[in-house]
C-alpha cells in the first residue's frame, strides 16, 4: 500500500495475509536500521516457523505477479464504482474510500446493525470505528463475486 502514496518506510511490519492464513509476522528494514537487529535481539510469536516461512514465500511469489496485481485494482475499481453507484440509491451511504480491495463505506445510520445484516445476508465484513463498514474482500475475488456483493449491499442497505 504504501507504495501508492510515493513514500518509503524506513522499517514495515508485515502479518495477517502474508502467508495466506497461515500465522506469520515478519519485519523488514532497511540496512542502515536492519544491521540493529542482531539474531536473537528481536522476535515473534509466529516468525521462523518453517511452514509458515514456506507459505509466506509462495504467496508473495504469486502476489508480486502482474496479472494477480491487475485484478486486485481492477476488481477494487470495480468494487468502487458498483458502491459509488449504489451511493446515490441508498440514502445511509454517507462517503466510500478506499484503494484496491480495502473499502470503507461511510453510513449514517447503525453501523452495527448494518454489519450483522450484511453477515446474515451472507457478506462478510466487519465495522471500522463507529460508522464505516470495511469490505476486506479476498484477493482472488472476481467480477460475478463483485456483483453479488454489490447486490448483498444493495439490498440490505436500503433497510436502512
Amino acid at each position: 500500500a504504501y507504495e501508492s502514496f510515493g513514500v518509503e518506510p524506513d522499517i514495515l511490519c508485515l502479518a495477517k495475509g502474508l502467508a495466506g492464513g497461515v500465522p506469520i509476522g515478519a519485519m523488514l528494514a532497511k540496512r542502515k536500521f536492519s544491521e540493529h537487529f542482531t539474531p536473537g535481539s528481536h522476535g515473534t510469536t509466529c516468525g521462523g516457523n518453517p511452514l509458515a516461512t514456506h507459505v509466506a514465500d509462495t504467496v508473495v511469489r504469486l502476489i508480486s505477479q502482474n496479472e494477480f496485481l491487475k485484478n486486485i485494482n481492477t476488481q477494487g475499481d470495480y468494487l468502487l464504482t458498483g458502491i459509488e453507484r449504489l451511493r446515490q440509491e441508498v440514502p445511509c451511504i454517507t462517503d466510500l474510500r478506499g484503494i484496491g480491495l480495502l473499502i470503507g463505506i461511510e453510513v449514517n445510520c447503525d453501523a452495527k446493525k448494518a454489519v450483522k445484516a450484511l453477515q446474515k445476508n451472507k457478506l462478510l465484513v466487519t465495522l471500522a470505528g463507529d460508522n464505516v463498514i470495511r469490505l476486506t474482500p479476498p484477493l482472488i475475488i472476481n467480477q460475478e463475486q463483485a456483483d453479488q456483493a454489490i447486490e448483498i449491499l444493495e439490498d440490505t442497505l436500503l433497510e436502512f
